[in-house]
């Protein structure tokens, strides 16, 4: 459709005919994904959990990351977005509770998805001060990252705002093949979108450390990088909004909540770990929390 007639005739004539937007042509793709979307659903509904229907399926926002992420082609968003949907229902992510994970990774600060930008977009912080720890930890700090990641999507269909990411860059400790892992969570399991992804405080070494970190993400969220220091961060997030370690008052969880998560002495007992294993958690987790 290269014209859109945007008022009725009126004494013979059009009163006003005018060309197609960009914005038109993008509120037809996302009404075709939603047509694609609703009759792969009454084809093999099967393959979805009925709590990703809800939440999608009239949601204009979630169609529009899927097509942003696929240079708003439909059948390539669609693809996308069925196979999101298939992973979560079979990996149970919906089901994911920070209950599954001990309380000292909850600890250690390492992420915290909660609060909102001045401007209303969700926020997601990683401080990569914190020492990711050996290999055996990484799939719990994995595990944490994935219910982050459910608890900031909830947060953007809810709000109908992207999410912005900040890193904080202040003696950073920065494990490259965790960190590639965690981010092709969130490049090839989600919908890859940010309002924008900031880097605070970066140094110079992080700056060539960078170079490599920022082919983790596709190129069109390149553009959405900026860098910070710590007056700008406090101009665009209230202490309200911020996590301790930044002047803030915000924490993820609740103590209460915090209690109700398991040890790891529990975690451990409860998942068969191997006792060495176990130590080697516990020393490295002791640098940052106690112990329980």
């Amino acid at each position: 459709m290269n014209f859109l007639v945007n008022a009725a005739f009126h004494d013979g004539n059009p009163e006003l005919i005018r060309p197609e937007t960009e914005d038109d042509r993008h509120r037809f793709k996302v009404e075709e994904l939603k047509q694609h979307f609703n009759l792969d659903i009454a084809n093999r509904g099967n393959i979805y959990d009925s709590r990703d229907i809800k939440s999608l399926s009239n949601n204009d926002l979630g169609l529009t990351l899927f097509l942003e992420s696929n240079e708003w082609k439909v059948d390539s968003a669609m693809e996308s977005l069925r196979h999101h949907c298939i992973w979560r229902k079979e990996n149970a992510i919906l089901d994911l509770s920070f209950k599954d994970i001990p309380r000292e990774i909850h600890s250690t600060g390492l992420f915290m998805a909660k609060g909102l930008d001045k401007s209303g977009h969700p926020l997601f912080f990683i401080q990569l001060s914190i020492n990711p720890g050996p290999k055996e930890l990484h799939p719990l700090i994995i595990k944490q990252f994935l219910w982050q990641c459910e608890t900031m999507r909830n947060c953007v269909l809810k709000s109908g705002k992207r999410l912005a990411i900040i890193f904080d860059c202040r003696n950073a400790q920065v494990d490259i093949g965790l960190l590639k892992e965690i981010l092709d969570i969130y490049t090839r399991k989600y919908p890859p979108s940010a309002e924008y992804i900031a880097f605070l405080d970066m140094s110079f070494g992080f700056k060539m450390i960078l170079q490599v970190i920022k082919y983790f993400f596709p190129k069109y969220l390149w553009k959405k990088m900026i860098f910070i220091d710590r007056d700008t961060l406090y101009s665009m997030v209230t202490p309200q909004n911020r996590p301790e370690y930044l002047d803030g008052t915000a924490t993820q969880l609740t103590d209460e909540q915090l209690n109700s998560c398991p040890t790891l002495d529990n975690y451990v007992k409860a998942n068969t770990i191997d006792e060495k294993v176990y130590e080697k958690m516990r020393n490295h987790l002791s640098k940052y929390v106690s112990i329980c």
